[in-house]
């Protein structure tokens, strides 16, 4: 086989526990407004994804520097519990999606929200370089339940999130399986799943500070201050 150009990258996480192996990628799922208040049944779910292409490892407790989107003027940041899929998922049922999980890590799905528009596909809002920070992947048998992990993110020095998984308005579990009623899960997909109250916009050399408490932690800049 011969190809025209190289092939693409293929874009990797790292585990946790294990530097010499790697998780490959291979689409990014998201959930919208899975967080707030609402009356009666559920509100329909939306999903979205990302390239992979967005995806960027944040392994080093030290500061992360990113370019800055200049072309929103509502980049906002997104803190999120993200699932790594192990195993082949079709219609599951929301009793039986964990199993399918191989480990889970923490994510930032960072979205120009100018640019996401109902009327309109949110690949400009939502797929663009450096839009998915995401830590190192911990399997799922060291991780507690993903039913209560708080989350949190810091802009600078100011608490901007902080919220719990069990607030959400539906489970992993019911984002894992609600997804693959839509699209069939196979191992290599990543599924952000939800942020808490509070995603807001950032200026060029902002720091972001962000985690699961007690599991992952990251801190990224995106650009320099003018």
């Amino acid at each position: 086989m011969s190809f025209l150009f190289a092939p693409a990258p293929q874009a990797v996480l790292p585990l946790d526990e294990d530097d010499k192996t790697f998780f490959p990628v291979r689409r990014v799922f998201g959930i919208a407004a899975n967080s707030g208040t609402y009356e009666g049944e559920k509100p329909p779910a939306k999903f979205f994804m990302k390239s992979p292409d967005c995806v960027v490892p944040v392994t080093s407790k030290t500061l992360v520097e990113l370019p800055y989107d200049g072309k929103s003027r509502d980049f906002r940041h997104e803190v999120e519990l993200v699932v790594a899929i192990g195993a082949q998922a079709k219609n599951i049922s929301p009793e039986k999606a964990l199993d399918v999980v191989y480990g889970y890590a923490c994510g930032l799905d960072m979205t120009r929200m100018d640019m996401r528009r109902p009327d309109t596909p949110w690949e400009a809002a939502k797929s663009f370089e450096a839009a998915a920070p995401i830590t190192a992947i911990r399997k799922k048998e060291r991780m507690p339940d993903p039913w209560d992990l708080r989350l949190w993110l810091y802009v600078n020095n100011d608490l901007r999130q902080d919220g719990s998984t069990k607030d959400f308005i539906r489970s992993v579990a019911d984002v894992i399986s609600e997804i693959s009623h839509v699209w069939p899960l196979l191992p290599g997909d990543l599924i952000m799943t939800g942020t808490p109250l509070g995603a807001a916009a950032i200026n060029a050399g902002d720091v972001i500070t962000c985690g699961i408490e007690g599991i992952f932690s990251m801190k990224v800049v995106y650009g320099k201050k003018a």
